[in-house]
């Protein structure tokens, strides 16, 4: 009878064992729904949120080749032209007579852009400002 009241010491460490083990799957257990809530949250935050408003993407140096494709295009008042560096570097949008909408800063990279937004109605001519020469030029008319 007293066996069964006295623990014996590998009990004892089997209890302690099994506790622990139960502590560690519950704080894994916490972990992984924590994980999995992150990415459900990311992934509804990227469909709802980050889709574009772009009119029209722009690409610059398409193809490898000195051109904005497409090189003319027409959006509505208020629409954002989004333009993207492609091949042969660098590229930069300039709007003839309109500083505003300019951008003069140099891209370098595959993938670097810049966007530009077109409020007021108008036909605009710009170009890439170390291309013009060869003919990297294009018109967006605005309605």
């Amino acid at each position: 009878m007293i066996r069964d009241t006295v623990q014996s010491p590998k009990n004892k460490v089997c209890e302690s064992k099994q506790k622990e083990y139960l502590n560690q799957i519950k704080y894994l257990d916490n972990v992984v729904a924590h994980k999995f809530v992150k990415v459900l949250i990311a992934l509804l935050a990227t469909l709802f949120l980050a889709a574009p408003a772009w009119a029209v993407d722009v690409s610059m140096g398409a193809g490898g080749n000195l051109v904005f494709e497409p090189n003319e295009i027409t959006i509505s008042a208020g629409d954002t032209v989004h333009f993207i560096n492609e091949a042969l570097p660098p590229h930069n949008i300039i709007v003839e007579g309109r500083a505003d909408l300019s951008r003069e800063a140099l891209l370098f990279a595959p993938g670097e852009s810049q966007d530009v937004v077109f409020a007021d109605a108008g036909d605009y001519t710009f170009f890439c400002g170390p291309h013009q020469g060869a003919g990297m030029t294009g018109v967006i008319h605005v309605d």
